[in-house]
């Protein structure tokens, strides 16, 4: 099955994780440009810790915010089905705190990406 995510669908995914999580939240291509946020300045942009995410497949923690890499504190969590990256989901915020919810994020994408 493949799965096209469109900027509007990584948008979708955004506002909904908000609304449980309550922090700003970033939908990354495997490229590692925003391509949906909470944060509507970060939209286009580039984040150095979601590309590194997605080209890995693994969980990236933010302990500080590094404008330079255009990040902000926070982890970032690759949404991944058959064994392919799709994206990554950013929750900007104390590592420390928001990390929690990763887990719960990322069945979020699930859900969505297969309806």
């Amino acid at each position: 099955m493949k799965v096209r995510i469109t900027d509007e669908l990584a948008q979708q995914i955004v506002d909904s994780a908000r609304a449980v999580v309550g922090w700003n939240i970033n939908f990354i291509d495997r490229h590692g440009r925003i391509m949906a946020s909470t944060d509507s300045g970060r939209i286009g942009t580039y984040h150095k810790a979601g590309h590194v995410a997605a080209r890995t497949g693994q969980v990236q923690t933010v302990q500080e915010d590094r404008l330079e890499d255009g990040v902000s504190r926070g982890v970032n969590y690759p949404i991944i089905m058959d064994h392919q990256v799709l994206g990554v989901i950013g929750i900007t915020g104390n590592p420390a705190v928001v990390g929690q919810y990763g887990f719960l994020l990322t069945k979020i994408c699930e859900v969505f990406l297969k309806e």
